[in-house]
């Protein structure tokens, strides 16, 4: 206990290493914070934590992407998968391509290492974010796929903006020259399932036969460049959310990230006998 409050970390499903907090002060109502996470059901109804104050705790939660536009995410694993089979057949097609793969300090690692699986081949991790994944206690299997030469594999991770930044990209071939004639970014980003993007058509098909490719990847080419965005989150969808309320059924929800969908918001209350507490 701190201060006479008991604080117990909970696995939040989100980067490696984030937690929610769960505070519980002698004779007053839990308090449950998220933190970024993402509350797939059967994950969290397996914690005896969070089934112990069911009904009975304030949550204050990650409402990053509390809006009907963002109302389902396809599973982690279906979209390493798919976007590991664009990645093959791109390689097929061209050998020579560089794969750039973006993610942040902590976080998106699972695609770099999903993608490397199954080419068969390793990821070059920078310096920087060598030294932070060094605290992660990797699996064997993962560890070895790293390598800090940037010449053994055509799998690199890079800073996710990298992979929105068109001069960045071509600049980063230039530098390979006479190596790679070509760049596929990977983009992994829950915002690239935004509605407004689907209904202007900006979903195409794959590969020169155009078929085979998952419905919700989006593709740009321009240039030697070819963009690739899928709705790999770490953060829960709308109705993750909102069937993580109806089943923890709190008093209160407060959310910690500016909610612009306020009748989203309100139907995710509805879900629970919960009160509201709005950020202005």
């Amino acid at each position: 206990a701190i201060q006479g409050v008991k604080v117990t970390a909970l696995d939040a499903n989100h980067c490696p290493g984030a937690c929610m907090f769960l505070f519980e002060p002698a004779g007053q109502t839990p308090t449950l914070h998220t933190g970024d996470a993402r509350l797939v059901g059967d994950k969290m109804k397996r914690m005896q934590t969070l089934s112990r104050v069911k009904g009975n705790c304030t949550l204050t939660l990650d409402t990053t992407y509390c809006s009907l536009r963002y109302n389902s995410f396809p599973s982690q694993a279906r979209v390493i998968e798919a976007i590991a089979n664009v990645v093959k057949a791109e390689v097929a097609s061209n050998p020579k391509a560089l794969v750039l793969v973006g993610s942040y300090t902590i976080g998106k690692e699972g695609v770099f290492f999903g993608i490397a699986e199954a080419l068969g081949t390793k990821v070059y991790i920078g310096a920087k974010k060598r030294r932070v994944m060094e605290c992660l206690d990797l699996e064997p299997r993962l560890e070895a796929l790293v390598t800090p030469n940037d010449t053994e594999t055509n799998i690199h991770a890079v800073p996710l903006f990298h992979t929105k930044n068109q001069k960045r990209m071509e600049a980063i071939l230039k530098y390979y020259k006479g190596r790679y004639t070509g760049i596929i970014a990977i983009c992994p980003t829950g915002w690239s399932l935004d509605s407004s993007a689907q209904s202007q058509s900006k979903l195409t098909q794959f590969s020169p036969q155009g078929k085979g490719r998952a419905n919700f990847i989006s593709c740009r080419r321009k240039g030697k460049v070819v963009t690739y965005s899928v709705p790999y989150s770490e953060h829960s969808s709308f109705e993750e959310m909102r069937s993580f309320v109806s089943w923890l059924q709190p008093k209160e929800v407060v959310p910690f990230v500016k909610v612009s969908d306020e009748e989203a918001f309100r139907q995710l209350t509805r879900s629970s006998s919960s009160s509201v507490t709005a950020i202005a």
